[in-house]
């Protein structure tokens, strides 16, 4: 994208222009107000306004379960009672006996908390907290 410098006249005293407003070429600037220098400082006070659109954020949805009512009585009692419970079989591989675990533990969650499927949105932390920002974040 290319670059649009806004002050056109002189911003100092010795006549040159050293203050600057810069935006991408398709970013509003309205009502730029440059003072004459010498009122405050050697310096000119620039003054504008800025036009920020504020796009809604995107909503996606997701699978989350309620844990907080889980009774964690009940839930020890549903695993004590089930496979897991117990000592595996001796001649279980290790991906068998993750396979056991992780289906049993499926299941009683799926008994104890279903899954519900809730809409969110995904709100940057700022306005200029962008994609890239989020990325470096990361």
């Amino acid at each position: 994208m290319d670059l649009q410098h806004h002050v056109t006249s002189p911003t100092h005293q010795a006549v040159a222009t050293l203050d600057l407003v810069i935006t991408f070429n398709d970013f509003g600037v309205e009502e730029l107000k440059v003072e004459p220098p010498g009122v405050m400082s050697d310096h000119s006070l620039i003054t504008c306004s800025l036009l920020v659109h504020r796009l809604s954020p995107p909503s996606f949805a997701r699978r989350v379960r309620s844990w907080r009512g889980v009774d964690r009585d009940a839930l020890r009692q549903h695993i004590v009672e089930r496979s897991i419970g117990r000592s595996p079989p001796s001649t279980a591989t290790v991906d068998e006996l993750f396979e056991m675990c992780d289906n049993t533990l499926r299941s009683i969650a799926d008994q104890l908390a279903p899954e519900c499927s809730v809409k969110c949105q995904l709100r940057p932390m700022r306005p200029w907290f962008d994609a890239e920002c989020r990325a470096i974040r990361r």
